[in-house]
């Protein structure tokens, strides 16, 4: 997959739709990444594609209302991979339940959301030379994803960053009352991206909620 192309589409289709305003945009893809970072990290070999996006990447959009008011609407920051797999990005632990607290202190994050500062954070958890996705929120609640990295990444572009879109693809009874501010943000967020890109079938993602 051609990532700098596929997001440079992502940010085209944005700022091409009227009351969108893309605030920060700063995207890069490595073209490639020297062999002896492989040799060090054996296990990253197999996220080699992805990893050139993981690159302190950074997008931020919001849409204009009928009432003027800007409503903040997708964020992403693919963190650096220098950064991911420095000791510095785990996440600290505070709660004292033995399953949860070594979930979590397994969890390295690698996409958040530093400009709205919601505490959702796309995270790898490493086991072996196998991987998982895993969406953090702001209360260290973790939720397995039902994909890898390649794929988070394009349902990331195809629902243009849109706040939390990593819901609808967790491992949770999103129907349940614990998520009942979430899903009701998540149905305004997925009308407004109906309306700014009426071709995209958000309906399949309206009938989960």
């Amino acid at each position: 997959m051609d990532y700098q192309k596929e997001f440079n589409e992502m940010l085209n289709s944005l700022k091409a739709c009227p009351n969108v305003t893309v605030t920060e945009e700063d995207f890069f893809v490595k073209e490639e990444i020297i062999p002896s970072f492989f040799k060090k990290y054996k296990h990253l070999k197999i996220i080699e594609e992805e990893i050139k996006v993981l690159n302190d990447n950074k997008i931020v959009w919001g849409y204009t209302q009928a009432s003027g008011n800007t409503l903040p609407m997708g964020e992403t920051h693919l963190i650096s991979i220098e950064k991911i797999i420095s000791t510095k990005s785990k996440l600290e632990v505070r709660i004292r339940n033995s399953e949860a607290e070594e979930i979590l202190a397994e969890l390295l994050p690698f996409d958040d959301h530093p400009n709205a500062g919601d505490g959702i954070m796309g995270c790898l958890r490493w086991m072996n030379d196998q991987y998982e996705i895993w969406l953090c929120d702001a209360h260290l609640n973790c939720f397995k994803m039902n994909f890898g990295l390649s794929e988070y990444l394009k349902k990331l572009i195809e629902l243009k960053a849109m706040y939390g879109w990593q819901y609808l693809f967790a491992e949770l009874d999103i129907k349940s009352d614990a998520f009942k501010v979430i899903r009701k943000e998540l149905k305004n967020r997925l009308t407004i991206l109906h309306k700014c890109f009426p071709n995209l079938p958000v309906d399949s993602y309206l009938k989960k909620l």
